[in-house]
């Protein structure tokens, strides 16, 4: 019996417990202040709803906030006093602080709050719900533009767009663009700390990235450009969705943000091999080669939806009509091959640059993919023919003659050696007899000429005559 009226009574005091508590109550309609094109710096206003929601009459209203101070707050139209059930439109005015977070955690434009408004009645603090004060000012930081190259043809796209025609092995790169808002007025704030990041939800693709595009001006553009990857080989069908964001703090310290989406979109084929490398060695065909051969070294993989059982690699230099391939090839999807060929040339080809082409085909005939490189045959210069001439001796100060000196001729009353003296320069090998020859004629000739002109001036003696 004691135990049911403690019961009882314990009933009755939590219900006269939650009866006070609802006894004085307001009820207050959702507020922002500002808006995503809101400009910093400015005062702002809205109205709310202020409800007595309580179980007594309100007198004595005072309303105030949590609010930090540099937002200025202030509220207009406050009622003097609220009947229960009864309603009131009162008008809250602040101003846009320039450090408001233009952006949520997510990067996604919208307003803060900034605190709560407090009510009280008759000095007595009222509980409130609802209450919360929102602001929010415009994002000047913007994601402006996205350019994706694959194999080196680029695709601009901008938020929710899709980057079509993507294949396994592709090789894709990514250029993103972001641009400040704020005016070039003096007071406008640089963005500082700027930081792009690209991430696709799929290890398919390699771009997981961050890079610093640095402080940038009010009214500037910057560009970051991620390292160039690969697609795997063994990229599924479908879209992929890259996420792209950029974030910094300008000078007063407000962040701001972006964040947009771009589907990559791979495509396979039925049918597609293609080829990943190829090799040829040597590029270049000297004159002194001996042998003119071509190695070529090629891979093949296969990124269509189907095995192939007919694959075929293919090397070819089609202006000298020579081709080399590996057939029959089997080649389940996502899976790579290696072959090796040989070109071999004719020693009477031209000079000249040539096209060798590799090919991937299927079913033995139909191609999906080539790859070509170039092949030079250098030009040999022709060997001149040797010409031999024969020196004959000139009388020229250049050319080296023998010189001989004899002594003279004896004759009555002149004294000589015993025996003539001859010095001798120098000359060559086959003309030496012919100049001695010539200078023993010379010797004979002056000996001649001098008993000439001795016996023929010498004085006659006269002669006796017996008379």
């Amino acid at each position: 019996m004691k135990t049911g009226m403690f019961v009882i009574a314990l009933v009755l005091m939590v219900g006269l417990t939650a009866m006070s508590a609802v006894a004085q109550q307001v009820t207050i309609g959702a507020m922002k202040l500002g808006s995503d094109k809101q400009e910093a710096g400015k005062n702002v206003s809205t109205t709310f709803t202020l409800t007595n929601t309580g179980a007594t009459n309100l007198s004595s209203i005072n309303l105030s906030s949590t609010a930090n101070s540099k937002f200025k707050l202030a509220f207009t139209g406050v009622p003097s006093s609220l009947a229960v059930n009864a309603s009131a439109t009162v008008t809250v005015t602040g101003e846009v602080a320039k450090s408001l977070d233009r952006v949520n955690g997510s990067l996604v434009p919208s307003a803060v709050l900034i605190g709560a408004v407090t009510v009280s009645a008759s000095g007595a603090s009222v509980p409130v719900v609802g209450g919360g004060i929102e602001m929010q000012a415009q994002n000047r930081l913007e994601v402006n533009k996205v350019v994706v190259t694959v194999n080196g043809n680029e695709d601009s796209a901008k938020d929710g767009d899709t980057v079509e025609g993507i294949k396994p092995g592709d090789k894709i790169e990514v250029e993103v663009e972001v641009e400040n808002l704020f005016g070039d007025k003096d007071d406008d704030p640089d963005i500082n700390d700027v930081d792009v990041k690209i991430d696709v939800d799929d290890s398919d693709f390699d771009l997981d990235e961050t890079e610093d595009a640095g402080d940038i001006g009010p009214d500037e553009k910057e560009s970051v450009t991620f390292d160039e990857s690969d697609v795997d080989d063994e990229a599924r069908d479908g879209r992929h969705k890259m996420t792209v964001t950029s974030q910094g703090r300008d000078d007063d310290g407000a962040l701001h943000g972006e964040s947009i989406t771009i589907n990559l979109e791979v495509e396979r084929e039925t049918h597609e091999l293609r080829i990943k490398r190829a090799d040829v060695s040597p590029t270049r065909i000297t004159c002194n080669a001996v042998k003119k051969t071509v190695d070529v070294r090629a891979s093949m993989v296969n990124i269509g939806r189907r095995d192939e059982d007919k694959a075929v690699i293919e090397a070819a230099i089609p202006e000298l009509g020579l081709v080399d391939s590996k057939r029959n090839i089997e080649l389940d999807r996502d899976d790579t091959v290696s072959r090796a060929l040989l070109l071999t040339l004719s020693d009477s080809v031209k000079p000249g640059t040539y096209n060798v082409v590799v090919r991937a085909l299927y079913e033995d005939t139909i191609e999906t993919d080539s790859k070509t490189v170039q092949l030079t045959v250098d030009k040999c210069e022709a060997e001149a023919p040797v010409t031999t001439t024969t020196s004959q001796p000139t009388s020229t100060a250049q050319t080296n003659v023998p010189v001989t000196t004899t002594a003279p001729v004896t004759t009555p009353g002149n004294s000589v050696d015993a025996a003539p003296r001859t010095r001798v320069s120098s000359a060559s090998d086959s003309s030496t007899g012919t100049i001695a020859l010539l200078a023993g004629g010379v010797v004979v000739v002056l000996v001649l000429i001098g008993l000439i002109a001795y016996f023929g001036f010498k004085p006659k003696v006269p002669v006796k005559s017996d008379d």
